[in-house]
């Protein structure tokens, strides 16, 4: 993930389980779809 996307968002995405380019979600309820919607537009 970019560092300005990520200091950006970066208290939505504490705790998150986040890779070089990706944001895992392990289980489908756990989706935070309105942070996904954030990070796409």
């Amino acid at each position: 993930m970019r560092g300005d996307v990520r200091d950006e968002f970066e208290e939505r995405l504490a705790g998150q389980d986040m890779g070089k380019g990706c944001l895992r979600f392990r289980r489908p309820e756990n989706i935070d779809f309105d942070l996904v919607r954030d990070l796409l537009f």
